[in-house]
């Protein structure tokens, strides 16, 4: 979590709709919402605070690199954060300093994106997505249908193509089953003369 000083246009961003502690609401960044300096996509919600209660809030988007904002009450400083809530979900923990109704922002780091995200406030966080932005969703490499068996005196031969399974954009992948023996050590190779492996 971060902070800047300053008054802030966020306060000024008309609310879609309001968000309750530990609940969720679903929103979607596009070409219809508000656009900042930064030439990126802005959504405003409202939660009432309540002095001295904490919360945590959590931008959540598989469509974009979430960004979020928090402005309010006793707050001298915009809150806001880009990548804690692991992947490239937006996360933001804090405490009320005062009653009344606080501004959350949602946003994305790139120009224009868009897509859909889901923002949930929480009295307890929960574990975060437990992985870098850029990086792979481990439920992906679980979730891909296993191909063929191999051991360690067999070779086995694979393609992509435009229809195979991706984890991340851009990224295909391919799953097989590994026969091993508790104890043995083995070495996986995987070689190609037509992409970096």
């Amino acid at each position: 979590m971060q902070a800047q000083t300053g008054a802030s246009v966020l306060t000024l961003l008309k609310a879609k709709g309001s968000l309750s502690i530990d609940d969720a609401v679903e929103g979607a960044l596009s070409s219809s919402d508000y656009r900042s300096s930064r030439d990126t996509y802005m959504e405003a919600w409202t939660i009432d605070g309540k002095a001295g209660e904490s919360v945590t809030i959590d931008m959540i988007s598989d469509d974009f690199d979430a960004f979020l904002f928090v402005v309010g009450p006793g707050l001298d400083e915009t809150l806001y954060d880009d990548d804690s809530g692991g992947g490239c979900h937006a996360r933001l923990s804090f405490t009320f300093l005062e009653n009344g109704p606080f501004q959350i922002v949602t946003t994305s780091t790139g120009p224009r994106a868009a897509g859909v995200y889901s923002l949930r406030a929480s009295s307890e966080p929960g574990p975060g997505a437990g992985y870098e932005c850029g990086g792979v969703n481990p439920a992906s490499l679980t979730a891909l249908p296993v191909g063929d068996t191999i051991s360690t005196s067999l070779t086995a031969m694979g393609w992509f193509t435009p229809e195979s399974q991706m984890i991340m954009e851009g990224r295909y992948a391919a799953a097989y089953a590994l026969v091993g023996r508790a104890g043995e050590k083995l070495t996986v190779t995987l070689e190609s003369d037509d992409f970096d492996a």
